[in-house]
């Protein structure tokens, strides 16, 4: 009996279609395979891309960058030029000093390091620590600017995380003698006030770079340096400046200002015929060797800076006008009433007297106001005006300091009758001590008006610096006259304490009334002042003086004295 086949017995299985990225029998991608096939050529063609660009399009500055990471760059500080006085005296110079800085996550034993740095530095082990520990910083500023044999002994105590860098500091050796003039450097080694800043060109210089290839920490490595720009050290500069001059009138005119309680004291000493200042300062004085406190104005020059009403020293402006033009001599005489009206106002002198007649010698030796008025008043305001035009007196001096002042005076067309009479006097005109000074120096020089000046010359390169000299007045009769005339307020008028022994000092004072800021003048407060020189000797030195507000109504003609007595000695001059 044939057998049959069973219908149920096993049978091969037939293949089942893949499971993944492709579907069999469709050819296509299903969604979500897709999207990531895209992402994937999307990146790899991104990152190619970037490739390409840093391989070779940005190739030169990739390279580059790689260099500044492993780059070195040191300053090379330049040495900023002295300042020396007209003797040779060192005013201000740039010396060798270290900074300390630390990384506070490199200190191994903060106690022990900060008990280091007091005994080479001082203060106190609590004060170090807390720089040490200052958070989130590695680099801390220790100490600015110390001497570098305490930064060596520093250094050799090896100090975990301690770094020293190479900085100059500016010296003044006789602080702040002469503060004023010489000046300060700004928290960025930039000249700030006074010839520091005036004279920052020429004493700054250019610094130079030293590049090398920096290892652990940015390092330089020895021998790998391959660029070097050396740098270009600042001149030095010579000023006419005595510092010991400078010394004696800074004394006098704070002795003064205590003396009459007053806000401060200014003066001047300059030579006629050069134009060269020995000396100048206010008080309060400037110490650009401590700057822990200034005081108000203490940076300022103010025989510079500050123009003020100059009260009677401006009557031997008036004077040299009339005497120029031949509208009096000095034996004419005028009669001076006790007052005299003008435009509702009354004018008066300085002191309360009874009508007189006056000569016009007389009229500036003694002050008189109601005199100095109706002899201007004979010549024109409208010349008078000009001939303070001609005397230089609206114009800066030109001197080589900082924020010159001009002073003011009102256009002439818009003169009354009382602003006349106040200008002839030195109210309602405004100059600075410095121009007063020039302008008595002028008739001491017969006529030139000298450039007030402190540079002198350039010491390494030999370079004496010159200065432009105006010719004011040729009239040496009118010259000669005045200066006779100021040698009567000496003489027997308002500065008798003037005089010195053996010489012939000729000067004028003032008493000036103080103009308000609201309008008229101060109630019971002046400025005093007296300018002169010494006529007919071996020197035409000008000192110039002022002291105020003050309550006193006096002279400041003892610190003048005082300061001309200690020229005479130090310069030995002697009558001609």
């Amino acid at each position: 009996m044939a057998r049959h086949a069973n219908n149920n017995s096993r049978r091969q299985n037939s293949p089942r279609p893949v499971q993944g990225l492709f579907s069999v029998g469709s050819g296509s991608l299903d969604g979500r395979s897709r999207f990531a096939m895209i992402v994937i050529i999307a990146l790899m063609a991104l990152f190619a891309f970037q490739l390409l660009r840093l391989q070779v399009f940005q190739a030169a500055d990739t390279a580059a960058l790689g260099e500044q990471t492993r780059d070195s760059k040191t300053t090379l500080l330049a040495h900023r030029g002295t300042i020396y006085d007209r003797n040779g005296n060192v005013l201000a110079t740039s010396v060798e000093v270290k900074s300390v800085y630390c990384d506070p996550t490199l200190i191994s034993d903060l106690q022990e390091e900060a008990q280091d740095v007091v005994s080479v530095l001082g203060n106190t082990i609590e004060y170090y620590s807390d720089i040490m520990t200052t958070p989130n910083s590695r680099y801390v500023c220790v100490a600015r600017k110390i001497p570098v044999e305490q930064a060596e002994k520093l250094m050799d105590l090896s100090l975990d995380g301690f770094y020293y860098e190479d900085e100059l500091d500016r010296v003044y050796p006789y602080g702040a003698t002469g503060g004023q003039i010489i000046g300060c450097l700004n928290s960025d080694g930039v000249g700030f006030t006074g010839l520091e800043q005036q004279y920052d060109d020429i004493l700054a210089g250019v610094n130079g770079v030293k590049r090398a290839q920096a290892g652990v920490g940015g390092a330089p490595i020895p021998g790998t340096v391959y660029q070097q720009v050396d740098p270009i050290d600042g001149e030095d500069i010579m000023v006419s400046l005595d510092i010991e001059m400078q010394a004696k009138l800074e004394a006098e005119i704070a002795a003064s200002a205590y003396k009459l309680d007053a806000e401060t004291s200014t003066s001047v000493l300059m030579d006629a015929e050069t134009g060269e200042i020995y000396a100048a300062a206010s008080i309060p004085l400037f110490n650009p060797a401590d700057r822990s406190i200034v005081e108000p104005g203490a940076t300022d020059l103010k025989s510079v800076t500050n123009a003020f009403e100059p009260g009677s020293l401006f009557k031997t402006v008036s004077s040299l006008a009339i005497l120029e033009n031949k509208v009096l001599t000095p034996d004419d005489e005028i009669e001076c009433p006790a007052e005299l009206e003008a435009d509702e106002y009354i004018v008066t002198d300085a002191h309360d007297r009874d009508d007189v007649t006056y000569s016009f010698r007389d009229i500036l030796a003694y002050s008189s106001n109601v005199g100095i008025a109706l002899s201007v008043e004979k010549l024109g305001f409208t010349p008078f005006y000009q001939k303070i035009q001609d005397y230089l007196l609206t114009q800066n001096t030109g001197v080589d300091y900082p924020n010159e002042s001009k002073g003011y005076l009102l256009d002439r067309a818009q003169w009354s009758l009382i602003q006349g009479y106040n200008v002839t006097f030195g109210q309602g005109v405004m100059v600075t001590p410095l121009q007063m000074t020039r302008f008595y120096g002028m008739i001491a020089n017969d006529g030139v008006a000298v450039t007030p000046h402190f540079l002198i010359a350039m010491p390494q390169t030999g370079e004496y610096v010159h200065y432009e000299n105006t010719v004011v007045s040729t009239d040496q009769e009118a010259l000669d006259t005045v200066e006779s005339m100021l040698g009567s307020v000496v003489d027997y008028g308002t500065a008798e304490n003037a005089a010195i022994d053996g010489y012939t000092v000729v000067g004028k004072t003032s008493t000036a009334e103080i103009a308000s800021p609201d309008g008229g003048y101060l109630d019971g407060v002046y400025n005093l002042a007296f300018c002169g020189y010494l006529a007919n000797s071996t020197s035409k030195l000008v000192c110039f003086v002022t002291t105020g507000p003050t309550p006193y109504e006096t002279n400041v003609c003892d610190p003048f004295k005082a300061i001309m007595e200690y020229a005479i000695e130090r310069y030995k001059i002697s009558p001609k």
